[in-house]
């Protein structure tokens, strides 16, 4: 198992999501441990068919001399021996290659784990987590021919899609796509989309300027009208351990929060707490412990 086996449907509250995730991480982890026993016995196996093999060869080549036919059959014995333990040693290694989580995995857990308190007591997370990875049949955006006749085939994989609503009523809506792109079954290019969309709740706020630029998140493209917030940003993500900017992802959702001016208090949000969450600190609340926490919680939140 790896994180490419996992197919995640979520309709539950961040910390069921979350703890049914960490689960997931230790089995993987168990399963690393019991990869690395079996490649080094496979390493160790190989090792000896090698050692006899070389054996066999020294003594095709000078044990007859000393011991005549014995020595063709001590050979021939050897060669039984020895190659099926080499070949057993490399398929050891070969099938249990290590497969450890890729960043999108953490990415995603970073995301819930930021925002579990701020979904109130009964909210709950609505979307699905797919990292059984973007190079599938039905994934397929497009197929090309380059002026070379080379196939290019470009794909799209919400591999993260989530729906939140907020404790104070404000619907979040967070999605990450990979687009990739392939030629001749080679990959060439691979991009990370990373999009926002915060509808406010018009009962309670009211949305005031929202600046194009100036945003934590590198490139991000922010709207805003009607009501709604829009975040876009691409990454380049073509090698497996780029890791993606969420942190900056969610202090750019953070800074969109500066521009809704409150209409009236929000029902359901506790006045004081040892712990704050984020809209409890972008409202004020536990203010005094927002330096604090706050930067662990969001650019720490592992």
């Amino acid at each position: 198992m790896s994180d490419k086996d996992i197919y995640l449907e979520m309709a539950h509250h961040p910390q069921v999501i979350l703890d049914t995730m960490e689960k997931m991480e230790q089995d993987v982890d168990r399963l690393a441990q019991r990869r690395k026993r079996l490649r080094t016995a496979g390493t160790i196996l190989g090792g000896c068919g090698g050692l006899t093999l070389f054996g066999v060869f020294l003594l095709v080549f000078f044990g007859t001399l000393i011991a005549g036919p014995l020595g063709l059959i001590v050979a021939g014995v050897g060669f039984v021996l020895g190659f099926p333990a080499l070949l057993a040693g490399f398929a050891l290694n070969w099938y249990n290659q290590s497969k450890e989580m890729r960043p999108h995995f953490a990415a995603a857990k970073q995301i819930l784990y930021t925002l579990r308190d701020d979904t109130g007591r009964k909210g709950r997370v609505v979307g699905q987590l797919d990292l059984s990875g973007a190079r599938r049949d039905d994934k397929k955006a497009r197929t090309t021919r380059s002026l070379g006749g080379k196939q290019k085939v470009y794909y799209r994989d919400p591999w993260f899609q989530v729906k939140i609503k907020l404790v104070d009523g404000n619907l979040l809506r967070l999605a990450l796509i990979d687009k990739v792109k392939t030629k001749s079954g080679s990959m060439v290019a691979r991009h990370t989309q990373l999009s926002t969309k915060l509808v406010v709740n018009p009962n309670l706020y009211r949305v005031g300027g929202v600046p194009s630029s100036g945003y934590p998140l590198q490139n991000a493209v922010v709207s805003g009208g009607d009501g709604i917030f829009t975040v876009k940003a691409e990454v380049n993500t073509i090698h497996e351990n780029s890791t993606l900017p969420i942190a900056p992802l969610l202090e750019t959702l953070r800074s969109l929060y500066r521009h809704l001016e409150p209409i009236g208090s929000v029902p359901g949000l506790p006045v004081d707490s040892s712990s704050p969450s984020l809209f409890q600190k972008l409202h004020g609340q536990g203010a005094a412990k927002t330096e604090r926490i706050g930067r662990v919680e969001m650019l720490n939140a592992e």
